[in-house]
């Protein structure tokens, strides 16, 4: 196994990164400008791509809305990623990693050293017309960074905490994260809820937001109220892009006696994202799942490079 070393310059710039990830929306812009002309060649070429395979895209996703939902016979692949993804579950009461984790409400199930190729829920996240999608809504090809099938169950608290609670993600300025529901979604059953990107760009003005915040509902109903947020229900095989950076949401509300929500999620970052290191393809995941047969566009998203 290779034994990567960070140097102290590198240490730096992940401290200087954290910091900014967590700051105002200046912070943050000023952060990804600065690390964007240090990587302007990257990402020029990532631009490239996105705009070499813009006509393939099969949605649009509306940047002043910042998400999609697409129903379950759109794409082939998301009924057996629902398959896979009960698998998992039934395999794996505790999340795989061993980890313990602080949401005993919301608990990754998929064992990470299963993924190929051949996996259901790969093969979605390689699908082409998938990523010039994704691409075009972001600007750029994007890298896959994370995937996961998350469980949630009633559990009881004396409050809501964490993410459910009313945030936005800190990892990009922008990204996307791809959700296919793989259990029957309703309002009970702790759906993923969103507030639309233009009034979550007015509700971040209103509370002068920083993005390590969590807004309790009554705050959030004084200053911009509630009555928009839109619940992401349907059945198994729905799939849902989602920009979870500009969009604020919650979820995992799951309410006593409903059944467990499960849903498989895949996200994409660009290649500057505030988590990935400042060589971001170490950053790159699933690179070793790269090989010749796949696309060059598939290998991109895989390794960044």
């Amino acid at each position: 196994m290779e034994v990567q070393v960070r140097t102290a310059a590198e240490d730096w710039e992940r401290s200087i990164a954290r910091y900014c990830r967590r700051g105002t929306g200046l912070q943050r812009r000023f952060y990804k400008t600065l690390r964007g002309l240090a990587n302007r060649e990257t990402v020029r070429r990532h631009r490239r791509a996105a705009a070499q395979i813009a006509g393939d895209a099969a949605v649009r996703i509306p940047r002043d809305r910042g998400y999609l939902v697409v129903p379950p016979d759109r794409f082939e692949e998301a009924s057996q990623v629902v398959e896979a993804a009960l698998e998992q579950v039934a395999l794996h009461p505790q999340d795989p990693s061993g980890r313990r984790s602080k949401k005993t409400f919301l608990v990754n199930r998929l064992d990470p050293s299963s993924l190929t190729l051949e996996s259901p829920i790969l093969r979605l996240a390689l699908r082409p017309d998938l990523l010039a999608s994704v691409s075009a809504y972001l600007g750029l090809v994007p890298i896959l960074t994370h995937i996961s099938v998350f469980y949630s169950q009633y559990v009881v608290q004396k409050k809501l905490r964490s993410s459910q609670l009313l945030h936005c993600d800190s990892d990009d300025l922008s990204q996307i994260k791809v959700f296919v529901l793989c259990s029957e979604v309703g309002k009970q059953n702790g759906p993923l809820t969103v507030l639309d990107a233009a009034q979550s760009r007015e509700l971040r003005r209103r509370v002068r937001y920083r993005y390590a915040m969590r807004i309790p509902d009554p705050k959030a109903e004084e200053a911009i109220g509630l009555q928009n947020l839109q619940p992401m229900t349907g059945p198994p095989g729905t799939v849902l892009f989602f920009d979870s950076s500009r969009c604020f949401h919650f979820g995992s509300r799951v309410t006593e006696g409903a059944e467990p929500r499960i849903m498989a999620v895949m996200q994409y970052l660009s290649p500057t994202s505030f988590v990935l290191p400042p060589d971001f393809r170490r950053g790159a995941v699933f690179r070793q799942l790269a090989d010749p047969s796949l696309s060059s566009l598939q290998r991109l998203v895989l390794t960044g490079e």
